[in-house]
Formats: C-alpha cells, structure tokens, sequence
C-alpha cells in the first residue's frame, strides 16, 4: 500500500496485510512490529537484485506461519555490479523532487579484493520536506529524512563453497501524526517519530558439481527495530525495540526426477517497551522451532507434482506472564501442467500454522500493558487454480477454502479487529467472522 511516507507504507497480498506474510531480505525474516499504526518494512530499491512473491499459503520452504504467503528480498551481490574484465566499479545516483522540495543520493563502491573474495559498501540519504496534495495545499507531517548504509562480502572458498556477510543500518526520522497513517488533527497531532533498523546476515552454501544429492544452504541473521516517539504533553517520550535471532540449515537432493529440500530452522524474537524513564519495563520473548519436507517430482516433460509439509512449534512469554505453547503441522499439495513454453496449468492446496506470537507494541501511559495481547494462534487453508501465459499475461483465480481464526478476547478498539486475518473479496464485507467460500479474481498484465 503505497503512501506519502514510508513509515505508513504497508504490503498486501490478495488484501492480506503483511504482519501475516513471511517477509524476508537474505533469508533473515522481517518480523514484529514496534507501533501497530506504522509500517514494518522498507527496503532500498537500490539493493533489490530478485524479489520471490508467493501468494497464498505457500509451500513448506517459506518458513513458519506463512498464512497470507511470502515475500522474499534478495540483494545485489558485487559481482552482480561489475562488468566482465572490471575489477572495481563506483555508481553515483542523484534525485531531485520538485513537489516536496527534496532530494535523495546514493552512491556505491564494489570491487573484487582478489580472486576469491569481493565487496561493496553503499550509502544513501533522503531528505524530503511537506508535500502538496493535487489541490495545492501542504499535507502536515509527510516530510522526512533518511539514511541507508548497507555493506557486503562474498567469498568463494572453494569451487562449491560461497559465503556471504552483509550488515544493514536504515534510518528514518521526521515530525509525524502520533497515529501515522491518520490524517492529521487536533485529537491526531504531530511528534517527533524515529525508527531505525539493523539486520546482519551470514550465508554458507555447499553445492558440489559431482554431488547432485548435496546443495546445502545455511544462514544465520540477527535483526533489530527501534522506535521513539515523543508524545509531549501526554506521556512523553516512549520507546520499543525487537530483535530476531534465527538460522535455517536445509538441503537439496536431486535423484531422478525428484528435488527433495529438507531441513530445520529456528527463530527466537524478544521485544522491550515502556516510557522513555524505563524502556524495558514490559518485556515478551516467543521463539519458533520447525521442520520441513518438501518434494518436486517431474512426471515426464510437462508434469510437475508437488508434495511436502512442516511441523512448528511456538513459545511465547507474555509480559504479564502468561505463558503459551502450541504446535501443528502445515501440509501442501500441487500439480503443475506445461501445456506449451508459454502457458502454464497447475492446482495446489495448501495449509498453514501459526502460534501465538509476540510483535505488536502500543503505548499506554501509566498501564503495565504496554505491549498488545498476543494474537491467538491461527491458521489458514487455501485452494487455488491457475491459468499463466508468459506471452500473454495471466488470469488468477483463487478461492480461499476455510480461513478461521480462534475469536479475540478484546474487540474494543477498531484496531484490534483490523489485526485479525482479514480476506476481502466481492461479496464478502466482514472483517472480524471466518468467511467461507470467499473468492477473488485478479489479472496482471505483461511487462
């Protein structure tokens, strides 16, 4: 969803909000939210080298939870940016916006350190003042400054060893709404808001030429979001923070006309709130084990069958302390007909787990419940069929099976209910009731 800033800027996937989609750059999952009435990713198009968008559940390869499906952000590499024979390079980048008055630079080293190893280090600022809307008035508090350093070494050990380290800091400070995406008001006034972000991300893949039974692929990352909005006159200044440690050890086999990925993956996440005299006076930590299998068998040319499934399990810690435990087990089917080079035939069903997880902060002045209730543990199911033409665009139809939720405990405040899985299609008009049946069509058009 686009919007003016990008600290109101949301993604959907058919009307899904991302808090129930897997979002990863690297590998490492975006997760937790530090105010529910902002966004909770941004990424430097400057950096995008692939982006992989699975709507839908997805299969079991797009981690724990992935109700609405998964989005995942891959980066540049150096080598990506040098051309054949270059050793070094530099790109420099300057926008200028007449509206707001503002402009954005970007500049980027890369190079290779020998014959092994490579890096690059980029930098970007934005400063953009108050836009106008089409009628020519100023609209308050869109204005913003923000920074990007971003840093990456790849080295190839051997001829089948590849290791990848890269480290991310992104800011973004300016005078918003206290409630962001609100218009702003004499009961919505504007503050001082600052969010910064830090990911660090290590990658090893294994994948002899000679081995078609080993191609091993391991991460580790470690992801931290802040938050600090200065309320004056009510509260003050309040603070949040979450951080995410996690890793994902799988392998691929390819015998026959089989490819079989197997593997485990991990993730613990913490979160801190309170004012800004006792930043950490609420505090909840939730962590996620899981187990995956996923099979893609070739039954001749054409055919493509697609079989797997992963099991998770959740903790969470509460910050009143409640304490939760669930698990379940997440299953997919699909069968894939190549009908020509250009269209593509294929139906899948698919189901998805999630626990009770920690990630949504809200700021209350004096109450111990800084931090939101924890969302009750969820679960999705989703059939669709499709039609895709390369040459042609495609035509999507999917139709949503049985999503349900276990009922909130508190519906009284609109932006608990909005929180829920919310599936919009013609007909269907509820945002807090499982709706049974619900259909959507979408058309894309070719680039």
């Amino acid at each position: 969803m686009s919007a003016a800033a990008t600290v109101w800027q949301k993604l959907y996937l058919r009307g899904v909000e991302d808090t129930m989609v897997n979002i990863s750059i690297d590998g490492a999952q975006q997760v937790g939210q530090t105010f529910h009435h902002t966004g909770r990713i941004n990424v430097e198009p400057e950096l995008l080298k692939a982006v992989d968008v699975k709507a839908g559940t997805p299969d079991a390869l797009a981690g724990p939870g992935a109700l609405g499906g998964a989005i995942r952000f891959e980066t540049k590499d150096p080598e990506d940016l040098l051309r054949p024979g270059e050793s070094a390079g530099a790109l420099l980048k300057s926008t200028y916006f007449s509206n707001a008055e503002g402009f954005k630079g970007n500049g980027t080293l890369f190079g290779r350190l020998n014959d092994a190893w490579s890096g690059m280090l980029m930098a970007t600022y934005q400063d953009l003042d108050d836009y106008e809307d089409g009628n020519g008035d100023t609209v308050p508090a869109t204005g913003a400054r923000q920074s990007l350093g971003f840093g990456k070494v790849v080295g190839h050990l051997t001829d089948a060893q590849t290791v990848r380290l890269s480290y991310e800091r992104r800011e973004d400070t300016g005078l918003r709404n206290q409630r962001p995406q609100w218009v702003a008001s004499s009961w919505n006034p504007s503050y001082t808001l600052e969010n910064v972000r830090e990911t660090w991300n290590l990658g090893y893949e294994l994948a002899p030429s000679d081995n078609p039974l080993l191609h091993l692929e391991v991460s580790a990352y470690h992801t931290e979001n802040q938050l600090e909005q200065n309320v004056i006159g009510r509260w003050g200044i309040y603070r949040a923070q979450t951080q995410s440690w996690g890793g994902d050890v799988r392998n691929t086999s390819r015998l026959g006309g089989h490819e079989l990925t197997y593997g485990v993956d991990y993730r613990r996440d913490s979160l801190t709130a309170g004012p800004g005299s006792n930043p950490d006076a609420n505090e909840q930590e939730g962590k996620v084990y899981g187990v995956f299998v996923q099979d893609y068998w070739s039954l001749g040319e054409r055919w493509l069958l697609g079989l797997g499934g992963r099991y998770d399990r959740y903790q969470l810690d509460g910050n009143l302390g409640e304490r939760f435990r669930e698990s379940g087990f997440s299953p997919n089917a699909s069968l894939r007909f190549q009908a020509t080079d250009n269209l593509d035939l294929w139906v899948s069903h698919a189901r998805a787990f999630r626990g009770r997880r920690r990630f949504v902060t809200a700021s209350r002045s004096t109450s111990r419940r800084w931090i939101r209730p924890s969302s009750p543990r969820r679960r999705a199911a989703t059939r669709s069929a499709s039609i895709t033409s390369v040459a042609a665009g495609c035509c999507t139809v999917s139709t949503i099976a049985r999503p349900f939720r276990t009922p909130s405990a508190t519906r009284s405040r609109v932006h608990v209910s909005m929180k829920t899985p919310v599936i919009w299609s013609p007909g269907a008009t509820c945002w807090n009731r499982p709706i049974a049946g619900a259909s959507s069509v979408s058309h894309e058009l070719p680039s």
